[in-house]
C-alpha cells in the first residue's frame, strides 16, 4: 500500500469513527454535515462532509465493527434483563411488605 493510500485509509477510519460518535449523539445527517466543518477542538473534523458521505462512513463503521457492536448489544441486553429482574424482586418484596402490614 502506498503512502497516499495509507493516508486515505486513516482519514476514512477517522471519519467513520467521528460519524458514529455523532450518530450516537442522535444528530441528523444534516446536523452532522454542518458540524463536520467545525474545528476538531469544537467537535468537528475541520472540513466539511456531505450528508451522503457521512451516511457512507457510518455504514462503513457499522460493517467494520459489526462483531463488536453485536457483542456489546448482547451484553447490554443481558445487563438490562438482570436489572429488570432485580427491580421486579424489589417490587415484589415491597408489595408483600405492604400487604402484610
Amino acid at each position: 500500500m502506498g503512502r497516499e493510500s495509507e493516508l486515505i485509509a486513516i482519514r476514512v477510519l477517522r471519519e467513520q469513527g467521528w460519524a458514529y460518535g455523532a450518530w450516537r449523539q442522535r444528530l441528523s445527517y444534516r446536523e452532522m454535515a454542518r458540524r463536520s466543518k467545525l474545528a476538531a477542538d469544537d467537535g468537528g473534523l475541520g472540513y466539511g462532509l456531505s450528508e451522503h458521505l457521512i451516511k457512507q462512513r457510518l455504514d462503513g463503521y457499522r460493517e467494520r465493527m459489526r462483531p463488536y457492536l453485536e457483542a456489546n448489544a448482547v451484553t447490554a441486553r443481558e445487563r438490562q434483563i438482570a436489572e429488570l429482574d432485580e427491580l421486579s424482586r424489589l417490587a415484589q418484596a415491597a408489595l408483600a411488605k405492604a400487604a402484610a402490614g
